[in-house]
């Protein structure tokens, strides 16, 4: 039997909360044609890529980091990956039907990330953020202040910044319980 989409599965490919379940859980909600282009803007060690081009998707990604793209160029192969930065993706302006960014936006939002994915999608194109965010502000210990947790967004301010790019929030989900589960594993 097929996992179910709220219960994260376990793969140590999944360097996020809710690993492929929430991409899926995007997937549905976007409905992409068969043969959509998508970009997974952090694509990491390739795992995205490869499982949005299972599902018929034009599938690349795009990463900073040289070692993960390594990585995800032998697991899926070199064709589907480039190094560049979230805030300048080497594609044209209007030509993706949908970017995927998971767990990425809380460490590039101050470099205007938004309004780079909104330049590269088509019109009535997709924005499947998955992200963490703190439903209000809060202190942090001093060890959390030094990780992603230690800019994390409010969720007030995750919203306004999805408007001023120009974003239409077409389903806004809280996975605190995958965020949990994956706390669990990583411990």
């Amino acid at each position: 039997p097929r996992p179910s989409l709220f219960a994260p599965r376990s793969s140590p490919l999944a360097l996020r909360p809710g690993g492929l379940e929430l991409t899926d859980r995007a997937l549905a909600h976007c409905a992409l044609p068969e043969g959509a282009r998508v970009w997974d803007v952090g694509c990491g060690n390739g795992e995205t890529v490869a499982h949005l081009a299972q599902r018929g998707c034009r599938a690349e990604g795009v990463d900073l980091s040289f070692a993960r793209l390594v990585e995800a160029r032998t697991r899926v192969g070199e064709e589907r990956f480039a190094q560049a930065s979230a805030m300048a993706l080497p594609c044209a302006t209007a030509s993706l039907d949908a970017v995927f960014a998971e767990c990425v936006w809380s460490v590039c939002a101050a470099g205007g990330a938004l309004a780079e994915w909104h330049r590269a999608l088509r019109p009535g194109g997709w924005l499947a953020l998955t992200d963490v965010y703190a439903r209000h502000a809060m202190a942090l210990p001093l060890e959390c202040a030094t990780s992603c947790w230690g800019g994390l967004p409010i969720e007030r301010d995750v919203r306004d910044a999805l408007d001023d790019a120009g974003f239409e929030t077409m389903a806004w989900e809280d996975h605190v319980a995958a965020l949990n589960a994956y706390a669990a594993q990583m411990i």
